[in-house]
């Protein structure tokens, strides 16, 4: 049996909504654009064997949140986009019909290394206790989570992000600086906060790894065990 030794990146997408009582939540037509733009240039240039976990109907919470098949599992990265919200200080990832809370589960023991959330509101930097969601349990394998500490645009133009973050880590970037510098990059007015998380054993652990480490770096890590320390990058 053939076994890929690439690093597998997993993919999904929301471009439209089911009515949710009285939220209406409008439709992302370009939602799609920059997972697959990044997984087009990351599988061109050899960073990784890309796997598209699915779009729309077909992206289900309980498939992430240990109710289901556990889709993250098995693999390095994921890359997933929709809508995003802060709910009593944790963050939502809002799919077409229900909503996955990753900090709460589905990014444990099995999970990746770094996991991308191309949509509102990670995280709100101005909340002191914006950290405790992700320190409530130990995930032993995460150890990056890239996102946004703002809006995220989610428009044709913007989405190149995506192909501009593979393009750099496949030059050797350190993964924080090349999230935050390709979403830079492709902010047309300015107006979004790229943010980098990192967790480590300690804070020099973890400032290392926001300076540093490259996309190799990240993916041979060891797993952390205890007493995790989280920290950010802007």
């Amino acid at each position: 049996m053939y076994v890929s030794l690439m690093p597998i990146a997993h993919l999904a997408w929301a471009t439209f909504f089911r009515w949710r009582g009285m939220t209406w939540l409008p439709r992302l037509a370009y939602a799609y654009r920059a997972p697959m733009l990044f997984a087009g240039e990351g599988v061109r240039r050899g960073l990784f064997s890309g796997t598209v976990g699915g779009a729309d109907e077909q992206v289900l919470a309980a498939d992430y949140d240990g109710r289901g098949d556990r889709n993250a599992d098995g693999t390095d990265m994921i890359y997933m986009a929709g809508h995003g919200r802060l709910r009593s200080g944790e963050f939502e990832l809002l799919l077409h019909s229900d909503e996955w809370r990753p900090a709460s589960s589905g990014l444990d023991a099995g999970g990746p290394k770094i996991a991308i959330f191309d949509a509102c509101d990670l995280v709100d930097l101005q909340d002191p206790r914006w950290s405790d969601p992700w320190r409530a349990q130990i995930r032993p394998n995460l150890r990056m989570l890239l996102g946004f500490n703002s809006l995220a645009t989610v428009k044709k133009g913007a989405a190149l992000r995506g192909e501009e973050f593979a393009s750099r880590l496949s030059r050797g970037e350190p993964v924080a600086g090349a999230w935050i510098g390709a979403v830079k990059q492709h902010d047309a007015h300015g107006r979004e906060r790229p943010v980098a998380i990192g967790f480590g054993s300690s804070v020099a652990d973890a400032d290392r790894l926001l300076e540093n480490a490259t996309f190799a770096d990240v993916l041979a890590m060891p797993p952390l065990e205890s007493d995790v320390v989280v920290r950010e990058r802007v």
